[in-house]
């Protein structure tokens, strides 16, 4: 069994650059919900989804983070219908997602607030 160490490592950044701190993901918010198997991440340059076999919140009841691995992929998002020029700009903000998954919004500086769906990213 993983624990938190091993989850707070992968949000943070992939094995493989360790010692290469440029390259880490260096959150400023991250975000999930009790059905969500993603998690979602923002830096001031990108918004980030990391899959997941099942939910979090799941393994967390069972702790079991076992399915929290390398597998898990931090992938970058930027969904059709958010502005294009307020990516990679460095003034993207909080992610946040309703405990229920019934919404997700990550907020830019000077953009406002872009919408997503938490379950089915």
């Amino acid at each position: 069994k993983a624990g938190g160490a091993v989850v707070g490592h992968y949000v943070l950044h992939d094995e493989s650059v360790n010692d290469n701190p440029d390259r880490w993901v260096n959150p400023i918010s991250i975000t999930s919900c009790a059905d969500c198997k993603h998690i979602f991440i923002t830096n001031p340059f990108m918004f980030f989804k990391i899959a997941l076999d099942k939910p979090l919140a799941d393994m967390a009841r069972s702790l079991d983070f076992s399915g929290f691995t390398q597998k898990s992929q931090i992938t970058p998002v930027w969904y059709d219908g958010w502005n294009p020029k307020y990516q990679n700009d460095g003034n993207i903000r909080m992610v946040s997602a309703a405990a229920d998954g019934s919404s997700g919004y990550m907020t830019h500086k000077s953009g406002g607030v872009f919408s997503f769906n938490p379950l089915s990213p």
